[in-house]
């Protein structure tokens, strides 16, 4: 089974780069001292939101990461360009495969940066991701149907 939280993710770094230049990095790949401006992308948060169908639900992700910015004003360019980015696609991003086909869409997407005292700044981003389970396989059409009248005398 593929695992489409990668794919994800990579969405998301994708568009980080594409939006405000910002390259990224897995917190586990991450060296001790890493080169401003960086992004550490954290354990994502997920739960189950919803039911869309018997076979379909929906997803709430929250994808944690670190902005480690030189300055300040370059920090405010930085948050500025994703917020202004997502309302232009309406809080649409999507997901590619490894052949670079687009397989989905993460929907509803918000970045919310928290408070810091410095350039370091904890930073979420939340989406909701719709998947679907294997629907079981329907049992084949009758190829043959007999009947055979059964007849109970009375009494």
């Amino acid at each position: 089974m593929e695992n489409y939280f990668t794919y994800e993710l990579e969405a998301i770094t994708r568009w980080v780069k594409a939006t405000a230049g910002l390259s990224s990095m897995l917190l586990s790949a991450a060296p001790p001292t890493v080169a401003r401006p960086v992004i550490l992308w954290e354990a994502p948060q997920r739960s189950r939101d919803r039911n869309i169908s018997r076979y379909v639900f929906v997803n709430k992700v929250r994808q944690y990461g670190r902005l480690f910015a030189a300055d300040l004003l370059k920090l405010l360019d930085y948050q500025a360009r994703l917020q202004l980015d997502l309302e232009d696609r309406d809080g649409l991003l999507e997901v590619f495969d490894r052949t670079g086909t687009v397989i989905g869409k993460l929907k509803e997407v918000t970045v919310r940066f928290e408070t810091s005292e410095a350039l370091d700044v904890p930073f979420s981003v939340e989406y909701e991701a719709t998947y679907s389970r294997n629907r079981p396989v329907d049992p084949p059409a009758a190829s043959t149907v007999i009947t055979n009248p059964h007849y109970n005398p009375p009494g």
